[in-house]
């Protein structure tokens, strides 16, 4: 019966040194996976922070160029800021199909007011801003600006 007690004992300690080694293990390991997902989290914060930097700096040249320029100084330069550029796009569209503006196609397209946007220009009241912001928030206008590409 010693000898069964002896055996019992080396192997709880077999089992205790096993199971200590295990949890070490565990504990290393989930450790190093920590640190690798804490350096990819630093890595994407980082890259954010410089994009974030970069935007800025485009935003200042930008605002350089359109100062050197003197297009500050233009009444309308502004005018839309209030506006997202989902807003800006929709009312495009808007003015588009309308006939109040027309859009060239090629490399560059460029937005033209027509006759009939000059006509509009002169006539526009707060009726009709209404009407247009109504339509903007139309289900109809998202599908078009989905389907259109300016």
């Amino acid at each position: 019966m010693d000898t069964l007690n002896v055996k019992e004992g080396k192997m709880k300690k077999i089992l205790g040194i096993f199971f200590f080694l295990s949890c070490l293990v565990i504990t290393v390991y989930s450790q190093e996976i920590n640190e690798k997902e804490g350096r990819k989290v630093l890595e994407q914060i980082r890259r954010e922070i410089q994009d974030e930097e970069k935007a800025k700096e485009k935003a200042i040249e930008n605002a350089e160029k359109i100062k050197k320029n003197g297009l500050d100084k233009v009444k309308e330069y502004n005018a839309l800021s209030y506006l997202t550029g989902e807003e800006v796009t929709r009312l495009i569209y808007w003015l588009i199909g309308r006939h109040y503006i027309i859009k060239t196609t090629g490399q560059y397209p460029v937005l033209h007011i027509t006759s009939e946007g000059l006509k509009y220009a002169e006539l526009f009241m707060p009726r009709i801003a209404g009407n247009l912001l109504k339509w903007l928030e139309t289900e109809a206008d998202r599908r078009l600006l989905d389907e259109q590409d300016i």
